[in-house]
Formats: C-alpha cells, sequence, structure tokens
C-alpha cells in the first residue's frame, strides 16, 4: 500500500507539473513544489512505521 500511495502522488506530481508548465501564471509554479514536499513527508511516515511494525513483529 505504500508503494500505491507512493506511485499516486508521482502521478499527481506530474500532473500538477505539465499543469504548471502550460498555464502562465507564476502561482501555478509553487503547487509542484508544495506536492513534493507532502510526499517527502508521506514518504518518511510511511517507512518510519514500516520500521516500527517491522521491529514490534521481529519479521
Amino acid at each position: 500500500t505504500l508503494l500505491c500511495l507512493e506511485g499516486m502522488m508521482l502521478s499527481l506530481f506530474i500532473i500538477t507539473t505539465i499543469t504548471s508548465l502550460n498555464s502562465h501564471s507564476m502561482m501555478m509554479y509553487v503547487i509542484p513544489i508544495v506536492i513534493l514536499v507532502f510526499a517527502a513527508c508521506e514518504a518518511a511516515i510511511g517507512l518510519a512505521l514500516l520500521a516500527k511494525v517491522s521491529n514490534s513483529y521481529g519479521t
């Protein structure tokens, strides 16, 4: 499920990047960066939870 979330965030990043390149508004250039920051936070939380579960169950 973590890999699916990463894939969705990557596709969302690509779509917003293409959209911001097609529009000529300066505000649109900030949105892909914000999505990339949220994706990095989500990946860090997911890996921390995965490590916690792995240490708890010993697998």
